[in-house]
């Protein structure tokens, strides 16, 4: 049975995935990484930029997960131009969540308050497993949605 934090993480990678650069989005993230999906989108609940808050209100519970994006892509070298593949990225990504998402659970569109970008960290070095060193940035969104208690 679906749920809606993750039709929600669903939503942002399919709309980050239309983003013209990106080959391919995930969530939730793959178990390896190769040429053919680089650059891509990988979503992951929870972020540095904050916690999910869970709170209550008359018609069940409010929340408010942060929610990391990471673009990631290929290592050719060692130069610092290289951020410069990644950071051609940020904007048009950003720019994707300007409009509102639109999420179906079970067959019931599910209204999302609040799905805006506050803020990004560029020129990382990303690890994957034991081996693999990627170029990248994280792009955090601020998420507001209500759900019924128990469902």
């Amino acid at each position: 049975m679906a749920d809606v934090l993750t039709a929600l993480l669903d939503a942002i990678a399919e709309r980050a995935g239309t983003v013209d650069g990106i080959k391919r989005s995930f969530y939730p993230a793959p178990n390896t990484l190769n040429d053919a999906t680089l650059p891509a989108a990988i979503v992951y609940s929870g972020s540095p930029a904050g916690e999910t808050g869970i709170s209550r209100d008359m018609a069940g519970q409010v929340w408010t997960p942060s929610v990391a994006l990471q673009i990631v892509g290929k290592r050719v070298g060692n130069g610092p131009q290289e951020f410069g593949n990644i950071d051609r990225l940020i904007v048009p990504v950003v720019d994707a969540f300007d409009q509102p998402l639109a999420v179906t659970v079970n067959g019931r569109k599910q209204h999302i308050d609040r799905c805006i970008v506050t803020g990004y960290r560029g020129a990382m070095i990303l690890d994957w497993g034991e081996k693999l060193r990627f170029y990248g940035a994280e792009i955090y969104l601020s998420i507001k949605f209500r759900r019924p208690a128990g469902g």
